[in-house]
This record gives C-alpha cells, sequence and structure tokens, in this order.
C-alpha cells in the first residue's frame, strides 16, 4: 500500500470512484479529510488509476488506492471482498456503494441478469452482505440513489428530470426479464434505471431494520441513501448513441440553462455533490444518522413507495437467493 502514514487510521471504499459523483468525492476526501485511506473500487483498472493520480496532483499527501471491481460479475464481488479482508488495512469503516449503469440496451452481466439491476442492485447487495462483519463501528453504508425513484403521481416530477416512474413486480423479474422485441429500448432502459434507484432505498431500509434486530455485528452501524442530483457528465449516458452520449458529458455541464430545458431539473455541479456525499460518510455531523434519504446536503422524504416493507422484503430475500447468498456469508438473516 502505498502513501500511507501513522495519521491515517480509517479506510473508505467508494464502488465507482473512477469519475463523476464518486471521483469528486474522492477527491474531496483526499483534500479535507486526512485522516481517510480511500478505496477507489472501479471496474478500470486503468481509470481507477488515472483518478489516484489526479487526485494526488492536487492532494500529495493523500492516502489513496484504486482497486479493480466488476459489480457486474458475482464471482469478481466475491473474490474483491475477500481479497480486500486479507490485507492489512486501516479499520473499514465506510461503504459507498456509488457505481451506477443506465443501460439502452438489452444487456446482461456475465451472470445472465439484466445489467442495470445487476450492477446497481444485486452487485451492491452481496458486496455489502460479505463486508458487513469487516466494518468497525462506528461504521456507515451509503447507497447512492437517485430522485429518478419517485413516479409523477408523487409530486417529485422535478427529482425526475423527466425520466420514466420505476415499474417493478418482483427481484426474479428486474433479473430476468424477457428479450425486447420491438419496443422502445430506449425508454425501457431508463425505466429499469429508476426502478433500480427504488430498489437502492428498499435496501437501505430494509438493512437499516435488520440490523436494528441483529445482536452480533458491531454497534452502530447507519445505513443512508444519497440522491446528488441532475449531474450532466457522470458518464451515465455511455450506453447511449454517441450524439447524446456526447451532449451529456460534453455539452450539458456546461450549458446548465439548457440542462433545465431539457430535464426540467436544476443541475447540480458534481464537485458540490461530492463535498455533499463526502460529509454524508465521514463528517461527524452526521454521526447516529440512520435511515435517512439526503438529497444534497439534508434529509428529506423518498416516495411513498420506497417505505413499501413487503416489496422490500421481497427484494432482499430474492436478492439473497439471486446472488447465491451461502450460509457463511449471511451476516444478517
Amino acid at each position: 500500500m502505498n502513501h500511507l502514514t501513522t495519521a491515517v487510521n480509517k479506510t473508505v471504499i467508494i464502488t465507482g470512484g473512477s469519475t463523476g459523483l464518486g471521483f469528486h468525492t474522492a477527491r474531496h476526501l483526499a483534500a479535507h479529510y486526512p485522516g481517510w485511506h480511500i478505496i477507489i473500487a472501479n471496474r478500470s483498472v486503468s481509470a481507477g488509476q488515472e483518478a489516484v493520480q489526479s487526485i494526488r496532483q492536487q492532494t500529495p499527501t493523500a492516502s489513496i488506492e484504486a482497486l479493480a471491481l466488476d459489480l457486474g460479475s458475482l464471482a469478481h464481488v466475491r473474490a474483491f471482498a475477500a481479497a480486500l479482508i486479507d490485507r492489512k488495512l486501516p479499520p473499514i469503516h465506510v461503504l459507498i456503494c456509488n457505481a451506477g449503469l443506465q443501460m439502452v440496451t438489452d444487456s446482461r452481466t456475465v451472470d445472465g441478469f439484466e445489467t442495470t439491476f445487476g450492477v446497481n442492485h444485486l452487485g451492491h447487495y452481496l458486496l455489502t452482505q460479505l463486508l458487513l462483519p469487516h466494518l468497525v463501528a462506528p461504521a456507515r453504508i451509503i447507497n447512492v440513489s437517485s430522485g429518478t425513484h419517485f413516479s409523477s403521481a408523487d409530486g417529485g416530477a422535478a427529482e425526475k428530470g423527466g425520466m420514466p416512474d420505476p415499474a417493478y413486480t418482483t427481484a426474479q423479474a428486474a433479473a430476468f426479464p424477457p428479450p425486447v422485441n420491438g419496443g422502445d429500448m430506449q425508454f425501457i432502459g431508463r425505466q429499469r434505471y429508476s426502478t433500480s434507484k427504488l430498489a437502492n432505498l428498499w435496501h437501505t431500509y430494509e438493512l437499516v431494520r435488520r440490523l436494528a434486530k441483529d445482536t452480533h455485528l458491531p454497534r452502530p452501524i447507519t445505513v443512508n441513501a444519497f440522491d446528488p442530483g441532475l449531474m450532466p457528465g457522470t458518464g451515465l449516458a455511455r450506453d447511449y448513441s454517441p450524439v447524446m452520449s456526447w451532449m451529456w458529458e460534453s455539452v450539458l455541464p456546461r450549458i446548465p440553462a439548457l440542462a433545465r430545458l431539457v430535464f426540467r431539473a436544476e443541475p447540480t455541479p458534481m464537485p458540490v455533490s461530492g463535498a455533499n456525499l463526502a460529509r454524508l460518510a465521514v463528517d461527524p455531523a452526521w454521526e447516529g444518522v440512520t435511515g435517512q434519504y439526503v438529497q444534497g446536503a439534508q434529509a428529506v422524504p423518498s416516495s411513498p413507495a420506497s417505505h413499501d416493507e413487503r416489496v422490500a422484503y421481497e427484494l432482499w430475500e430474492s436478492s439473497k437467493a439471486l446472488v447465491k447468498l451461502t450460509p457463511g456469508e449471511m451476516a444478517l438473516a
């Protein structure tokens, strides 16, 4: 491990930290919280290493490294967790489940799951289960969700940014949807993204409930969801057409008025959202806060659907079966 000093005594893991929100979160942590060792867990090793070098240019004393993690492969998630646990790291206090995809092609992971649901929910569900016993209290888990989880009927149009309403029946159906034949794949892909962000909230709240009943894991472990707002330039549009991807990545971040016109929502600069997420992850101001949906810098109500305990229970139990969680991996009943 490089650049560790005796002053570094805590570890924070950020999935998908090489670009967008994750990168700006890591950069803020490095600049303002020197007691932390930062792990960028990213599918692309080279992109992760480039992010590390960029952050070190700004903060040369940063304790930071990049490790390979492919959330689209259950085997890779398990290998990543095992390797992480075997390393002599400063105690792991924070897990930020940030990585996310928005696929508008009918894509599948190596395990056969629909890719958006497989990465945004199932990969993070498994990673959280595997790392739970190895978190050191006081510990924090943050699931990055989105205002797209609202339905139009909730009055959340400003948060949705024009995205379709979520459409969830069961985890099995979300993981293995039928092939798309002749449908509007772009609409379906965007709806799958909204649905995965609602699943992030069900996962958050169900984890809070199960931790409250658990008597074996270290205390306290707080769990919250974070909504970074509309952030053009994050890489979410990588699966779109070249023109639309270019607009999202290069044009809209530079012309906020155009982003407001297109998405009917106010864009948030990535450095601002990254700073807000970094504070939620490690700042003493959020100590002891759990079970909240944090939008920007404050806790706000999430959608009524996100509080459906019956659906959250089904999602948890079905996810446990889908990722083939073994008895030895089950940190929580």
